[in-house]
């Protein structure tokens, strides 16, 4: 092949990419700007990645709440496993489980206040933006910053949504319900419809020797779940077996007192009151 011919195929091949390449720009990022316009697009289009990415974070972090599960990066770890007291162990284990509920929650409560502050952010860049337009039309302007926004949030939440079911895979507890369970990413684009739709067998995982009866099955196919409970706390178990002891001896003893007693006599029908 003569190198006319190799130079004439490699700039028919880069013109052919180029147009391909400006053109799926022009779809991403709308028209053209000049200087001053295009720095006040970027700001708001860098503003609306940032609020994009917090509302995901939103998302993933009231998930793993509603999981009971926290994410790896908030974990404290235990600072005894390598020790051969199993009571403090367990013990501190309890105190760092407690720990990382906490930081998750903390977690959660500043992403609320940071998208407060960039949705102030946002409306003020939009402002900003909307004043200097000028040439073109800022209903394609916006219009494409809003396609860009919603791009970068399905990629946000999609690669969340991969690292909750990691995490539910990863759980002592969930891990038994994964087979049952559909993936995190079909459950939020269903959850605002209908949950009559499901009739199959498979969504009810029973870990109990307890057999459901037909309407228990029907109302479980609704869209509830059988979940299997958490570690039991020895000591809130002796606390609440206690005071629900406790109960049951205060019951029977009024129970017995209100049987065995008269009621005081009444002095108007004695005709004692004077």
């Amino acid at each position: 092949m003569s190198t006319g011919l190799l130079a004439f195929l490699t700039s028919t091949v880069f013109f052919v990419w180029s147009t391909r390449g400006f053109h799926h720009l022009n779809m991403h990022f709308g028209p053209r700007l000049d200087a001053e316009p295009l720095h006040a697009r970027r700001i708001h289009e860098t503003t609306l990645k940032r609020l994009a990415q917090t509302r995901s974070d939103i998302i993933f972090l009231s998930n793993c709440k509603k999981l009971d599960i926290v994410p790896k990066g908030l974990r404290v770890r235990n600072p005894l496993n390598y020790t051969s007291s199993k009571g403090y162990v367990s013990k501190a284990q309890r105190i760092c489980d407690h720990a990382s509920s906490q930081l998750r929650n903390q977690a959660l409560k500043a992403a609320y206040s940071k998208q407060s502050e960039l949705s102030a952010l946002r409306d003020e860049s939009s402002s900003t933006l909307q004043n200097v337009i000028t040439d073109v039309s800022p209903h394609e302007v916006f219009g494409a910053l809003n396609s860009c926004y919603r791009a970068h949030f399905r990629k946000c939440m999609q690669r969340k949504n991969d690292k909750l079911d990691r995490l539910r895979a990863e759980d002592r507890v969930l891990k038994h319900l994964d087979h049952t369970l559909a993936p995190t990413s079909n459950i939020i684009l269903r959850r605002n419809r209908s949950r009559h739709t499901s009739t199959r067998q498979t969504n009810i995982a029973n870990l109990s020797n307890y057999t459901l009866s037909n309407g228990e099955q029907r109302l479980l196919f609704r869209g509830l779940s059988f979940c299997p409970s958490r570690d039991v706390n020895p000591v809130d178990l002796c606390q609440d077996m206690e005071q629900y002891l406790r109960r049951i001896k205060l019951k029977e003893y009024f129970q017995n007192d209100d049987t065995n007693s008269s009621p005081p006599p009444n002095p108007i029908e004695q005709g004692t009151i004077p």
